[in-house]
């Protein structure tokens, strides 16, 4: 599959999201996201704080979101479900209410299928499957045909952003991408066939690991260097 046929057109809401029991929801039309009926009052839930939607397109291998969902899990409590909808928005509906539960199931799905080079792809697409309501455990979902004028681009578009990460995570096995971990905070990060290999999240990353590796060295010359100011 072209990384560049398939594409997420999808909404963050620019103010933010906060993360709220449902008792204390008090928004009537949050009825039509989730059953009132069948959900606790102390379930929790990830809401919108109401500002302007703000919309963003992603392709195949663009950004590497169904990484930045699996890296959520590593910071602590609730820090990393905010981290990631601030930047990329809910897993299902874009603007609406979410449950919390079941974002943390479907990230800790994503983390156990990116882990070892056989890990559980299977569940992923019957967790997927499941929550589009696919008659087949092993689909991802119908994908939307688009026709974008300007440039005359014919491309498939995907309908949730949960459906994109699964997308992005099957095309990285196809396309033997590997997954290998920062050297210094641990974070995951995709290894390329072409290229050189990625082995920090960034420059600070870098500069702790090259800390952390010669710091005996460093402090040897920072003791010589006050040394001979005296």
């Amino acid at each position: 599959m072209p990384d560049g046929l398939v594409r997420l057109l999808w909404e963050v809401d620019s103010s933010g999201y906060d993360i709220t029991r449902r008792r204390d929801i008090r928004d009537p039309a949050a009825e039509k996201y989730f059953t009132w009926a069948k959900t606790p009052d102390n379930a929790q839930f990830i809401v919108p704080r109401g500002g302007r939607p703000k919309r963003y397109e992603a392709g195949l291998r663009e950004d590497s979101i169904f990484l930045d969902l699996a890296n959520s899990a590593r910071l602590p409590g609730q820090d990393g479900v905010k981290e990631f909808v601030n930047k990329w928005g809910q897993l299902h509906p874009p603007l609406g209410y979410a449950s919390l539960a079941r974002f943390i199931r479907y990230r800790d799905v994503f983390v156990r299928a990116i882990g070892p080079p056989d890990g559980d792809v299977t569940q992923l697409l019957r967790e997927v499957s499941k929550s589009l309501g696919s008659d087949s455990p092993y689909e991802v979902g119908s994908l939307r045909v688009r026709y974008f004028t300007k440039g005359s681009q014919l491309y498939l578009q995907s309908r949730t952003l949960v459906q994109f990460c699964a997308l992005e995570l099957l095309q990285a096995r196809a396309g033997k991408i590997d997954v290998t971990t920062c050297g210094a905070c641990g974070r995951l990060l995709p290894i390329y066939r072409m290229g050189r290999t990625k082995l920090y999240c960034n420059d600070a990353c870098k500069m702790v690991a090259y800390r952390a590796n010669h710091g005996d060295q460093l402090n040897r010359a920072r003791r010589q260097k006050r040394a001979k100011r005296r």
